[in-house]
């Protein structure tokens, strides 16, 4: 596993929206991106060297619930 050699705090964008933003050239290298929601961005140039990236903790819960727990399947009729 790779460490954060810096003893400066990582930028949290953790499930922050850059929806259809332009971001040409941001370095987000070292940030916490998890959840963070890059769809429609312009990221031409953008760096993310060794940025933490994937799902949130809660992202994560909600899954595992929703996998675990499926919906209680419908009624037969005329049973």
């Amino acid at each position: 596993m790779l460490t954060y050699p810096s003893k400066q705090p990582r930028k949290n964008y953790q499930g922050r929206s850059f929806k259809n933003q332009d971001l040409t050239g941001q370095d987000f290298s070292f940030a916490d991106i998890r959840g963070a929601d890059f769809t429609g961005a312009n990221l031409t140039g953008a760096k993310f060297n060794y940025a933490l990236a994937g799902l949130t903790k809660s992202q994560i819960i909600i899954i595992y619930i929703e996998e675990f727990n499926p919906p209680n399947p419908p009624f037969e009729r005329g049973a």
